[in-house]
Order: C-alpha cells, then structure tokens, then sequence
C-alpha cells in the first residue's frame, strides 16, 4: 500500500496530503490488538490482524522521507475500554498509550 501512495502516478495527487491510521509494531500492541481483541475477548474476529505488517512511526516517517515527501506528522489514538471511546491525542501530547498501540500520521506529496 506504501508503494502504491508514492509512485510517480500515485494515487495522491502533488501537493495533496495523505491521511493514515495504523498500528504501532510494539509489544503492547500485540497484547492488545492480537491476544487481548482477538484471542481473549473475541471482539474482532481471530486473524483480523497481522503483527508483522504494523508499522512504528519512525519506519513510516523514514519511508516517506526516502521518498521525498514532506511535512509527515503523527498523533496517538488510544482506545479508551471504560468509556468505550477512542481519543485522538493533541500534537506532542503523549497521554496514556500515545502511539504505541494506535496512531494517525500525515503527509503531504510535493508538487514536483
């Protein structure tokens, strides 16, 4: 899917802006998404994830940078079970989990 958003006929188009969420490849992650969603309490279906596809920050941060996008930013997204809500956390705020399970990144194609 990377691939896909920067080749030369992307799918973004130059200057646009590209809008992902994604999984964090972290332990807690793991615990979370594979063992605790899937595996213990069933609320997705077993199989539904796939531990060596999540992406941390950083690696898609440096992808986009190798490809000369610009501009990339990314906010914590932490589910929240007690209130059955996610939060999207403000710019450099790191409360709870960050992004160490969920996350939302940004990036913007250049016009060249």
């Amino acid at each position: 899917m990377l691939q896909a958003c920067s080749r030369r006929a992307p799918l973004t188009q130059p200057g646009g802006h590209l809008l992902l969420s994604t999984i964090s490849r972290t332990p807690l992650a793991r615990l979370l998404t594979i063992t605790l969603a899937e595996d213990v309490l069933r609320l997705v279906t077993p199989g539904t994830h796939t531990y060596h596809k999540y992406i941390k920050p950083q690696e898609l941060a440096d992808f986009f940078a190798e490809k000369g996008w610009i501009g990339f930013e990314s906010r914590g997204c932490p589910y929240d079970p007690i209130a059955g809500k996610w939060r999207l956390l403000g710019l450099g705020e790191t409360g709870g989990l960050g992004q160490l399970v969920n996350y939302f990144a940004s990036v913007r194609r250049p016009l060249q």
